[in-house]
């Protein structure tokens, strides 16, 4: 059997240098992403889109509410004081 020698040393094939910043301009969608995109935030800056979208739930919620829900009380109180 030869005689070999083997390189002792291990590099981890993940790195500091493998992750880098992009020397070009990071394009996003939305701009004002750009602080957590580039690592200065661990959150996402409120989104106008989704208050929105909640507020139109709860009020097509309310609406249904004061539409469906005094039928069957009705109908209750009918049945009830006939």
């Amino acid at each position: 059997m030869r005689n070999q020698s083997f390189d002792t040393s291990y590099e981890p094939p993940i790195s500091s240098s493998t992750f880098y910043m992009p020397t070009k301009p990071l394009f996003l969608f939305k701009p004002a992403n750009r602080a957590f995109a580039e690592g200065q935030t661990r959150t996402l800056p409120p989104d106008w889109n989704v208050f929105i979208s909640v507020l139109t739930a709860v009020v097509i919620g309310f609406i249904a509410a004061f539409t469906f829900v005094p039928q069957p009380l009705l109908v209750m109180n009918l049945n009830q004081r006939g």
